[in-house]
């Protein structure tokens, strides 16, 4: 997970919660200037299907200010993300596999 959205320019994930259903949700940035920042959730479910979504911000006076989907899709990364995670986490499966 560390690996892929650094290569994406995000944080490590400074929250992860954990669902009722056994779930995993992870939240990191990425800061693009002075006054805007990128912040990915990532979904794992129980049975590893991943999933992310981008959402940007921009800082306006002393609020956030969530920029739409006119201004930027980041859709495809999202998506790109996700099946970078999903194989990353078939792959640490498959090595761990007596």
């Amino acid at each position: 997970m560390r690996d892929v959205l650094v290569s994406h320019r995000f944080s490590i994930p400074w929250i992860v919660v954990r669902g009722t259903d056994g779930s995993l949700w992870f939240v990191a940035e990425r800061l693009q200037s002075e006054l805007r920042f990128d912040r990915i959730n990532v979904n794992v479910t129980a049975d590893e299907r991943v999933a992310a979504t981008i959402t940007p911000y921009q800082y306006v006076a002393s609020d956030w200010a969530m920029l739409g989907r006119l201004v930027a899709d980041f859709g495809p990364e999202a998506g790109l993300i996700a099946r970078e995670i999903a194989s990353k986490l078939n792959e640490d499966k498959e090595t761990s596999k007596p």
